[in-house]
């Protein structure tokens, strides 16, 4: 268990307790972000979750080089289909 050691006038420790080991130096000089990361890292579907964002991303990103028409192509034999959204048009 950790220990404070005592302290006259008030200052220097302040009640915190002292590093007895390595991994406790390590956990007490981690920035904010490290100890976010730790603790995100152990958690599988925050993983799983990160990576299928990361994949989405990437598609994204590559998404010209991806896609099998170009976005200004159109289908020239679907000119009188029905509409994206599957309403059929009052004017039928």
């Amino acid at each position: 268990m950790a220990t404070t050691t005592p302290d006259i006038a008030g200052a220097g420790t302040l009640g915190f307790p002292q590093p007895e080991s390595e991994e406790a130096l390590k956990y007490y000089s981690a920035s904010q972000w490290q100890l976010i990361w730790w603790r995100f890292r152990k958690h599988r579907m925050a993983m799983v979750g990160a990576m299928v964002l990361a994949i989405l991303s990437i598609l994204a990103v590559f998404c010209m080089f991806i896609g099998p028409y170009a976005p200004v192509s159109r289908n020239q034999t679907y000119l009188f289909g029905e509409s994206e959204n599957g309403i059929r048009e009052l004017n039928d």
